[in-house]
């Protein structure tokens, strides 16, 4: 699987106050299987040596299709509470632009730095034109090329499909009913799975481009749904064993069979929705069942911790790592050393840079003078967000 596999989990909806527990742990375990996917996975000397022991981790690359889950569940339910809000879209795109892009460019500029010193772990940086960075188009110059470029930047091309998200979902929940936009997100299941088989002669453009990640993204927002639906709620906590052990079973063909998008056919096009299901049935099951395994899993205060400082850890990981690397010889070494550098580094970031810029965007507001508040997710119970 490619080292540009992991998903960004950058881009958390706007909240007016604390936060979700089982969501942030979620979150946490997503970057915690891109961080294990890029250490020690991909690296050719550990994957040869610990071949039967890394089995139980070889789809950790699927970190990506957790983060398009919980991206499309919690931006939608933020924006359908604040639908008719009259600064509905000022407000979501100035919180987006200051959560999101302030760090971003930190990375970009600190690459374009850092190659000038040590060009060689800045291999296939001109391939990508660097206006695509900033653009957040990396997805649709790496389908053009066939290529992800550097593999220290090759990480941004979901950032990509996740912008490109955020400008199409705004318009559909402010101009569709609720009832259409959830059609539309079920229909946009098949048509990503059509798509990618469309695409199977660019191997890019199937895993990169938004139309054909989308299925992850619309499962997101169809939780949604399910919250909102008594009768949904009943029917999925009266199955949850079966669903979870059927979406389960399928998780650990792939992993035994070793069977990535890059590798297999039914994977690339089927695969993929597949492992997007299981991730949907794990936050339905987090949000309706606190007393179940996953639910207390996602409340661990390290994984939570972690899911705090995701976005973070996902932009800089690899170039931290590539960094160690040039530093350490020994792989194992080096991706430990490299896990303690970037956790420490983003718990600097996340409280002298990102959380003030988190303030600041929540100084605007879905109405004015506060006659209009959109009520704090993180505040309320399951009930009280589902009718």
């Amino acid at each position: 699987m490619s080292t540009a596999t992991a998903a960004s989990p950058s881009i958390a909806p706007d909240r007016t106050g604390g936060r979700i527990p089982e969501l942030d742990g979620l979150r946490g375990l997503a970057i915690s299987m891109v961080v294990v996917w890029h250490y020690f996975i991909m690296v050719p000397e550990l994957r040869g040596t610990l071949h039967w022991a890394l089995v139980p981790f070889r789809q950790t690359w699927s970190g990506v299709d957790l983060f398009f889950v919980l991206s499309g569940f919690l931006i939608s339910t933020i924006l359908l509470n604040a639908r008719s809000s009259p600064a509905f879209y000022t407000t979501f795109y100035v919180r987006r632009l200051l959560r999101i892009v302030p760090i971003y460019f930190v990375l970009l500029l600190s690459a374009m730095a850092i190659r000038y010193y040590l060009p060689a772990i800045f291999s296939g940086y001109e391939i990508i034109p660097q206006w695509a960075y900033f653009l957040f188009v990396p997805n649709i110059a790496m389908a053009i090329v066939h290529s992800h470029g550097t593999g220290t930047l090759g990480i941004t091309w979901s950032l990509g499909v996740e912008e490109q998200f955020y400008l199409l979902l705004p318009a559909c929940v402010r101009n569709l009913s609720e009832r259409t936009l959830y059609r539309t997100a079920l229909c946009a299941i098949p048509a990503a799975i059509l798509l990618r088989w469309a695409c199977l002669g660019n191997l890019f453009a199937l895993q990169y481009q938004m139309p054909c990640r989308i299925d992850a993204l619309a499962l997101g927002i169809l939780c949604g749904a399910v919250l909102k639906s008594q009768r949904l709620r009943r029917s999925f906590s009266e199955h949850r064993l079966i669903i979870l052990g059927v979406l389960f079973a399928g998780f650990a063909i792939l992993a035994i069979f070793d069977l990535d998008p890059l590798t297999s056919r039914v994977a690339a096009v089927l695969g993929l929705t597949w492992i997007a299901m299981l991730y949907a049935a794990l936050l339905l099951t987090a949000l309706l069942a606190p007393s179940s395994l996953v639910a207390r899993m996602s409340r661990n205060p390290a994984l939570r911790e972690m899911g705090q400082l995701a976005y973070f850890v996902y932009l800089f990981h690899d170039l931290i790592h590539q960094l160690m690397r040039c530093c350490v010889r020994v792989e194992l070494i080096a991706g430990l050393l490299s896990i303690s550098a970037v956790i420490l580094l983003a718990g600097v970031s996340w409280r002298l840079f990102e959380e003030p810029l988190i303030r600041k965007g929540h100084s605007w507001r879905y109405s004015p003078a506060g006659r209009w508040k959109l009520k704090p997710m993180a505040t309320q119970r399951i009930s009280r967000i589902t009718p």
